[in-house]
């Protein structure tokens, strides 16, 4: 029976991969170039998408995702407020563009059940509603700030890439946490989160403090700002009261980049 319960009926839940067909029907009028690489992957909340109401809840929205064969770790954990890499339930990678999300009738879920073949797990899917609740939420740096730690983009990206599939947040408190003159320094400290589990081999907490204390000396390293203290802390360890002093420092690695379309509006 055709309606909002059918939808329910077939299982499609927050974080569901749209099977190909229904994608790219749905996928047309809003993107020329979709390609047999792309898969598409339901945003709302569940209990917006199984809702009983057309009324109440008439659309659903959609996120583009392109499987990738190369893993980014730079963009992994939500470090990247526009670009995300995913893991899926098979272990296929998913590259995403918070810029390309999009609004179909939630109608459109009746006649099709979600891909049977791959979805977005709990785990993954904690990382990708964060992120995009981020658009709206995360911190802003001073624009001052931005520009000193400019110069430290090359030596950060590349200890990300060597070790940043294991990183989960990197969090900056800064003092001044507003503009400050030529004459005055920032005072920085820094801290680089892991899972608990993570850090229970010793090989793999050996590389990320080697790697926490990369990015502490790529940013010491930039006139006018000092980092004064740095340490690799487990999840577990990081607690709320953290929190009101730390900021998690979202890593945009082409800003400042010198690279084309690289230099974008500073933020954070």
């Amino acid at each position: 029976m055709a309606g909002p319960q059918s939808i329910k009926d077939h299982g499609w839940r927050q974080g569901s991969v749209l099977p190909n067909e229904l994608a790219q029907r749905v996928a047309a009028p809003r993107f020329a170039d979709w390609s047999a690489d792309d898969r598409a992957v339901l945003l709302s909340q569940e209990c917006d998408v199984v809702h009983g109401s057309y009324q109440v809840e008439p659309n659903i929205e959609l996120i583009r995702a392109k499987l990738a064969t190369i893993e980014d770790a730079v963009v992994r954990h939500g470090r990247n407020p526009r670009r995300l890499q995913l893991e899926t339930s098979v272990g296929s990678l998913l590259n995403l563009s918070v810029h390309d999300r999009w609004v179909v009738a939630r109608s459109e879920l009746e006649s099709h059940p979600p891909d049977a073949s791959r979805s977005v797990d709990s785990e993954s899917l904690h990382v990708l509603v964060e992120w995009i609740a981020k658009r709206y939420t995360r911190p802003a740096f001073p624009d001052v700030f931005n520009e000193r730690r400019a110069g430290s983009t090359k030596k950060i990206e590349k200890a990300l890439k060597k070790s940043g599939k294991q990183i989960t947040g990197i969090f900056l408190a800064i003092s001044p946490n507003e503009e400050c003159g030529s004459d005055e320094d920032y005072q920085v400290a820094l801290r680089v989160t892991a899972a608990k589990g993570t850090l229970v081999e010793k090989d793999v907490e050996i590389e990320l403090v080697r790697a926490t204390k990369q990015i502490a000396d790529a940013l010491d390293a930039c006139d006018g700002i000092e980092v004064v203290d740095h340490a690799l802390v487990s999840e577990a360890a990081f607690t709320l009261a953290d929190l009101q002093y730390f900021q998690r420092w979202d890593w945009d690695y082409r800003s400042y980049s010198g690279e084309p379309g690289g230099a974008v509006a500073p933020s954070p």
